[in-house]
């Protein structure tokens, strides 16, 4: 079974326990070419044999960890070392970099993994205001569509992520186009978890609204369960992560199994 990350410490702001509305969820990014060139420069002060950088990765909503290294630096990125293999299939994207020798966490984006040298180069660097999450979030494994009550009408979305008290939710642009959806609007929300369960009607509040591309707007709600609902989501969470978890082992093992039919026998 594989490990989460472990806890942060805050940044010294109050835990938003909810979804962001910034990049990746959870923090908010400060970026320049100034700022690109100083990350470079700390990153390069690093001992050689520095360890103490961990990695963030949030895969599916549940966050993995790993002590990572700097082996090479160049003008725009840096080639990192990772240590735990297990987990390399998960490593696209952004992820989020954590030391006491940092002045702010750090964001950055994978490129393609070496898998035979546990490295990857890692570019689009930029210090965030880091918020750790108070609570487990995860991805449906299937998709789940929401009824989203409102006092201007009924609005059908699908369940991005959830955690026992908020949930991101996705709906074309077209379901509100003069913008009555707004932050602060109070919700009530319609789904059930899996087929077969009961339905939930969870009491709900707007705390985010953002346009993700052209046609789609994602919506960050807080919710607000009963101690019934609570342990409702709380299971499905519990189990949902185990999935999740185990999924990244099958990908891991996967990864050692030949592609090509001439493969299994030269």
């Amino acid at each position: 079974m594989l490990l989460l990350a472990q806890t942060l410490q805050p940044t010294g702001q109050n835990n938003i326990p909810f979804l962001l509305p910034f990049r990746g969820g959870d923090c908010m990014l400060a970026t320049n070419s100034t700022t690109t060139e100083a990350i470079i420069a700390t990153l390069g002060n690093l001992p050689q044999k520095d360890a103490s950088i961990s990695l963030t990765k949030y895969h599916k909503g549940i966050p993995l960890s790993d002590d990572i290294r700097v082996v090479d630096i160049q003008p725009d990125c840096a080639t990192i070392q990772a240590s735990r293999r297990e987990i390399f299939p998960c490593l696209k994207g952004e992820i989020h970099l954590h030391s006491q020798k940092f002045p702010r966490s750090l964001s950055g984006r994978i490129n393609p993994v070496d898998f035979s040298q546990g490295t990857f180069l890692l570019s689009d660097l930029a210090y965030e205001d880091w918020k750790e999450r108070s609570f487990e979030r995860v991805q449906p494994k299937e998709s789940i569509y929401v009824n989203l009550h409102h006092d201007k009408g009924t609005f059908r979305v699908f369940l991005k992520d959830i955690s026992v008290n908020g949930m991101g939710i996705l709906g074309y642009k077209t379901i509100d186009p003069s913008n009555q959806l707004g932050v602060g609007e109070k919700v009530m929300l319609g789904f059930q978890l899996s087929g077969g369960e009961p339905l939930l009607i969870l009491a709900g509040k707007l705390v985010y609204r953002r346009k993700i591309s052209w046609e789609m707007v994602q919506f960050g709600i807080q919710l607000f369960p009963n101690a019934d609902q609570k342990d409702t989501l709380e299971q499905f969470i519990s189990h949902r992560e185990d999935d999740i978890l185990d999924e990244i082992d099958q990908a891991y093992i996967r990864s050692f199994v030949p592609h090509r039919v001439e493969n299994l026998y030269f």
